[in-house]
């Protein structure tokens, strides 16, 4: 709801569109001195493969897509397809008058938009709903994502993927000096860890820790398990697959002899912590959040790379700055306070969507 508010997405068009959405509806100059005009038309029909796993983040390109005036195909998830149409549909009740007076009506804006529905084993009707369009936007883990990256195309078919990410965040040991900062950073990190339960690609998996603060990592991890079982009234558990459980288990009885656990009763929430890890851990998923104590956290500058997504940060703010130029260095595209990962906004995934989805055209006064 507020990615979706009025001021958000005036504010994501303009910086999107040289930070001024009138380009969307008529030829104007970009600067008072240009001898030139410009003018930004849609790119034509684009095609949306939605991520079975989070199936609600398909809004934030068909809304990109909608705003930069194309045609839009939605690929859904089989048991999402019902939920969007019925979206879509509540457009049919709205109509818009705009400052011109003209009145938008929201049922014609639903006319540009189709929902479908296809096996994914079918390769010919996917080679052609490929084909047909101008952009194809893709979300999606490595298979999904590499399976619709090598359909068929047309030479000049735009892609904006939004592939496969791995998250994580940084805590500096000023955040470890007292018992209520301490408190409020881990439920800010219990709420980023709880939205999407992990599945989305900014979501954190591990979370490294500046040792040496007043208050010990492993009291950390036992206000960071308070946050997780408040977060599950505000945010209940949805359905864990049986891999996740096994999983779950089998890393709960391996911390039980080489760490220290804090966790739910039930799967509901893990926290994991071994004094002598030191790498980013594989992903378990189901709220599960592994600690990792760094003497300093420009340690953690070597461990990433271009893979990882959002770095959620508490770090004190006359060193922040510096430390996420290095981590810009690194290829980290998102450096977000932890309390804010699971929000969007533009640029995502280090790029402006809506520039993929216009053309520009220039002509002389």
């Amino acid at each position: 709801p507020i990615w979706l508010s009025k001021e958000n997405l005036i504010q994501i068009t303009n910086i999107s569109i040289r930070n001024n959405r009138q380009f969307l509806d008529r030829f104007q100059k970009n600067q008072p001195s240009d001898t030139f005009l410009l003018r930004a038309q849609p790119m034509g029909i684009i095609g949306h493969w939605i991520a079975g796993n989070i199936p609600i983040l398909g809004i934030i390109s068909l809304v990109q897509g909608i705003l930069t005036k194309n045609l839009n195909i939605v690929r859904v998830s089989y048991s999402f397809g019902n939920i969007l149409s019925q979206i879509l549909d509540s457009f049919n009740n709205v109509t818009y008058t705009n400052n011109n007076g003209k009145i938008i009506s929201g049922s014609k804006i639903a006319k540009t938009i189709s929902v479908i529905y296809y096996d994914k084993t079918d390769i010919n009707f996917s080679n052609d709903l490929s084909k047909l369009v101008n952009v194809r936007v893709v979300w999606g883990g490595k298979d999904a994502v590499e399976s619709i990256s090598n359909l068929k195309k047309n030479v000049d078919t735009t892609d904006i993927i939004f592939g496969p990410k791995y998250s994580l965040a940084i805590i500096d040991k000023s955040f470890l000096s007292e018992k209520k900062i301490t408190q409020s950073i881990a439920q800010k990190l219990a709420f980023d860890i709880s939205v999407y339960e992990q599945r989305g690609c900014n979501s954190p998996h591990t979370v490294f820790v500046e040792n040496k603060g007043n208050i010990s990592i492993e009291k950390f991890c036992e206000y960071l398990g308070e946050g997780l079982e408040k977060s599950l009234k505000l945010i209940p558990k949805g359905e864990v697959s049986s891999d996740t459980v096994t999983r779950i288990l089998n890393l709960r009885a391996q911390y039980a002899f080489t760490g220290i656990i804090k966790c739910s009763d039930g799967i509901k929430w893990t926290v994991l912590y071994m004094p002598e890890a030191t790498g980013i851990a594989e992903p378990c998923y189901g709220r599960t959040i592994f600690v990792r104590s760094v003497n300093n956290i420009y340690d953690v500058l070597n461990k990433t790379n271009h893979h990882h997504q959002s770095i959620g940060l508490a770090i004190k703010k006359e060193n922040k700055m510096d430390f996420v130029e290095e981590l810009s260095k690194k290829g980290i595209s998102r450096c977000p306070d932890i309390g804010s990962m699971s929000l969007y906004e533009i640029p995502w995934d280090g790029m402006f969507p809506m520039e993929k989805m216009v053309r520009w055209v220039s002509v002389y006064e």
